[in-house]
């Protein structure tokens, strides 16, 4: 967990690193992808959880929207944090943040419950794209009754 909380709220750092410039479909799957990573392991069900919420974002099939989660976590490797890929996300159109956002929240909420320091990123992503807090605490997926992600 530390380590996934370094990469969303890094330390001053040397001065060296330069944030890549990303699109904002890159930048929307990056935070899906990170948010994914949230545990600090990445597994091959999490990427499929960020493959699913990269298809019902863009609705790509999933051939092209593993390819888009691929380049998102290419771009991480040159990433210092994760609101670099909020920040990029930004250029999305607002039906399309809104749509991030739930994904966002189905994601964090996928093993039952978020953590502080979860919902916390959720609610920083949220002012980075521009929305107001109620609206996007609004867009959090109710709880399914049947236990499966909405």
């Amino acid at each position: 967990m530390k380590k996934w909380m370094d990469r969303i709220f890094p330390n001053s750092g040397d001065g060296n690193t330069q944030a890549p410039s990303v699109s904002p479909e890159i930048g929307a799957a990056g935070v899906l992808v990170e948010a994914a990573w949230r545990d600090g392991q990445y597994t091959e069900v999490e990427r499929d959880i960020a493959t699913a919420a990269i298809m019902k974002l863009f609705l790509l099939d999933n051939a092209s929207a593993a390819r888009l989660r691929q380049e998102a976590e290419a771009a991480q490797a040159k990433a210092s944090t994760m609101m670099t890929f909020a920040a990029a996300a930004r250029g999305l159109p607002s039906d399309k943040k809104e749509a991030l956002i739930t994904r966002l929240w189905a994601i964090i909420d996928s093993n039952g419950s978020a953590t502080v320091p979860e919902e916390h990123v959720v609610r920083s992503v949220i002012d980075v794209l521009g929305v107001p807090q109620e609206r996007g605490r609004g867009l959090r997926p109710a709880p399914s009754v049947t236990g499966k992600e909405n």
